[in-house]
């Protein structure tokens, strides 16, 4: 498994909170 930081992890947030993105979401779900 790949190591997710709590950095990376809250940089991404704050682009969807910005700018909602389906596609990136379901990136994120797959991803987790």
């Amino acid at each position: 498994m790949k190591k997710f930081s709590k950095k990376k992890f809250l940089e991404i947030a704050k682009v969807i909170m910005l700018e909602p993105n389906d596609e990136l979401i379901e990136k994120i779900k797959i991803q987790w």
